[in-house]
């Protein structure tokens, strides 16, 4: 002879709402008073949280966006620099200085432009984000 016992602990219902609807919160808080306040509650702080996590990754893109510029702005007018320096030097007669300047100057442009990236060793440091 077989027994069987079947036990019912919950049902598992997803709204595609952030909320139930009405009649649903009305029937949750006949069965369990206070219970609607808690879920309008938790939503208030999933949807704060969401609002912080956006405004955080704004803020994060604003900041990439200058240092890019920043960058940008820089990078050839330190080269610029390099290059006078290294005219310079030469007609100064220093030519191991102006072959320095001038060489590496060369040498890191070049492979920015072919390789269309900076070099890893000068890369920022990427962070994961948990999304």
């Amino acid at each position: 002879m077989h027994n069987e016992l079947n036990i019912n602990i919950g049902t598992i219902i997803s709204y595609p709402a952030q909320l139930p609807v009405a009649s649903e919160l009305e029937a949750i808080e006949r069965l369990a008073p206070g219970a609607t306040r808690d879920l309008i509650a938790m939503q208030q702080t999933v949807v704060g949280m969401a609002q912080l996590e956006q405004t955080h990754r704004h803020q994060m893109d604003r900041e990439e966006s200058v240092r890019r510029t920043r960058g940008g702005l820089i990078g050839p007018a330190l080269g610029a620099v390099a290059i006078v320096g290294a005219v310079w030097a030469g007609l100064m007669g220093h030519t191991e200085v102006a072959t320095a300047l001038g060489g590496g100057t060369a040498v890191a442009v070049v492979a920015v432009i072919v390789t269309g990236k900076i070099p890893s060793w000068r890369r920022p440091i990427k962070r994961d984000s948990a999304d």
